[in-house]
C-alpha cells in the first residue's frame, strides 16, 4: 500500500514502482471511476494502430508522409518488377 498527497490543484503522482509493475507507460492513459467510495484506475486498452502509430516515421521519407499506403505499394511493385526484369 502507498500514501500519496493530494496537491493543492487536486493532482496525485502514482509511484513508479506501481506503474513499473503494471507496465504503465507515459503518456498512457487511465479510467478512474468511484465505486463504493473507492476510486478504481484502470489501463485504457487502446487497439494495436493506436499503439504503434508513428512508430515508422523515422524510416519513411518525408516526401513520402500523407502519401496513401495503396500508392506507394503500387510504385514498389513497378520497382520490383523493373528490377526482376
Amino acid at each position: 500500500m502507498k500514501i500519496v498527497k493530494i496537491s493543492s490543484k487536486r493532482q496525485i503522482t502514482i509511484p513508479s514502482e506501481l506503474l513499473l509493475s503494471l507496465n504503465l507507460q507515459p503518456m498512457g492513459q487511465l479510467v478512474v471511476q468511484a465505486k463504493d467510495k473507492t476510486l478504481v484506475m484502470k489501463p485504457l486498452k487502446t487497439s494495436i494502430v493506436e499503439q504503434t502509430a508513428g512508430s515508422l516515421t523515422e524510416f519513411i521519407s518525408p516526401s513520402k508522409l500523407g502519401i496513401p499506403f495503396s500508392k506507394i505499394l503500387k510504385e514498389a511493385k513497378k520497382k520490383t518488377a523493373a528490377k526482376l526484369a
